[in-house]
């Protein structure tokens, strides 16, 4: 995945500009059996499921078994870019996961000013910015994100910088996210699943929410 790259296809921007523009409300992640978030999360995850109830078959099997699936409408494999006209500058305030019925939920809460941009897509081979270190949740394929609009500053607040750790952040085929810091504005997110699985990428409002799902 390339930064300069990410291009929508028609069809694909046409469900993302819905998603994006919607009353749509995000499902409660809050249920003992939904959500799973480490213990140093905010007071909305606080109810997170157990470790056990993260766990997910990772096997060979499993994950050719998911990337023979065709992708549901809304769904893509490719990468995607939604462009914000609204200049943003936002600080995450929560990272957390959600097993739901089709789907499972990967959520950035943010707060500030503005919309954010948001690149993502899969990487065989994902590093870290700036540095180009080797960023590798578990898992057998890896999701990289990118929210644009997230100054630098938030990386020297503990409290800041506790609130968007994905530590323990996982949910049914989301085995793990990695946190690969703030460079140039641009917060890094690896997610770790057991397959490439078809994604769904908006971004909510009230609150500002980058929101990934993916299809079970």
């Amino acid at each position: 995945m390339k930064r300069h790259s990410m291009l929508l296809t028609p069809a694909v921007a046409a469900a993302l500009a819905l998603g994006a523009c919607s009353a749509e409300t995000e499902p409660a992640l809050d249920e003992p059996t939904a959500a799973n978030k480490s213990p140093a999360s905010s007071a909305s995850t606080s109810a997170s499921s157990t470790s056990t109830e993260a766990t997910t078959d990772i096997s060979p099997t499993a994950a050719q078994a998911a990337a023979a699936k065709p992708a549901a409408e809304g769904f893509t494999l490719e990468d995607t870019h939604i462009r914000s006209e609204q200049p943003a500058e936002m600080m995450i305030e929560d990272v957390r996961a959600g097993a739901h019925d089709g789907f499972d939920r990967l959520v950035v809460e943010l707060s500030g000013t503005g919309s954010p941009s948001v690149i993502a897509g899969y990487e065989a081979d994902p590093r870290q910015q700036a540095s180009g270190y080797e960023i590798r949740p578990a898992g057998n394929a890896f999701f990289t994100l990118l929210i644009q609009g997230v100054p630098l500053s938030m990386s020297a607040d503990e409290e800041i910088v506790a609130k968007s750790d994905p530590s323990g952040v996982a949910a049914g085929n989301i085995v793990g996210v990695a946190d690969g810091g703030v460079f140039e504005a641009d917060a890094q997110y690896v997610v770790g699943l057991n397959a490439q699985r078809p994604y769904k990428l908006t971004v909510l409002e009230n609150p500002t929410r980058v929101v990934v799902d993916f299809q079970k």
